[in-house]
């Protein structure tokens, strides 16, 4: 079998945000386009329907509950938390969905990396948590990456750890967040550790 017919090479998010950075930086112009060979000369179908697919569809309610963060600051959850189960195939395309989301809006990155490690059996809980976070995504709609010439360009690097947090079983949540110039390189990169 001749793999190198097939292969196409997928750009990381991580080099996307970078080379956008030196482009803002250098002010270089930038140009989109898509390559349907990528994908093996398939449709190429959008899909970004969240809230009509997980019955979020009222919109004047929808807009009634828009929040301010995407999880509350103090909020933990257990993997056992004795709520009733959801559908763990549901749960799990929501999750994915929001992980997808994440390229284009990393504020989200940190309660949807805490809510993917309940995939296996999720519960009701942890489900409305991921519908928090679709809720301040529609009411954060024209929040994004902007990048722009700043005079100090350089990288700079942040990190952070709760120390301890998970409930189930005492380990650390820590982080990671690059900046290179105006806007993110590399956003909020979250692990447990012991």
């Amino acid at each position: 079998m001749d793999y190198f017919e097939t292969f196409s090479p997928v750009a990381r998010i991580d080099t996307i945000r970078t080379v956008l950075a030196l482009a803002a930086q250098k002010r270089w112009k930038v140009y989109q386009f898509d390559v349907k060979s990528a994908f093996l000369n398939g449709e190429l179908e959008e899909e970004e329907k969240m809230i009509s697919k997980f019955e979020m569809t009222d919109l004047g309610i929808l807009h009634y509950f828009l929040v301010n963060t995407p999880m509350n600051a103090n909020e933990k959850f257990l993997q056992d938390d004795g709520v009733v189960r959801t559908d763990p195939k549901e749960f799990r395309s929501l999750v994915g969905g929001l992980i997808y989301i994440t390229h284009s809006r990393p504020d989200i990155m940190f309660p949807v990396s805490l809510l993917s490690r309940f995939m296996q059996n999720p519960s009701k809980n942890h489900f409305g948590a991921t519908k928090r976070v679709i809720r301040y995504i529609h009411g954060t709609l024209k929040f994004g990456i902007r990048y722009h010439h700043v005079n100090d360009f350089k990288l700079v690097s942040y990190t952070d750890s709760d120390w301890a947090s998970c409930v189930d079983d005492r380990k650390s949540t820590s982080g990671f967040a690059l900046t290179l110039g105006s806007g993110m390189g590399t956003f909020c990169m979250y692990s447990l550790t012991s």
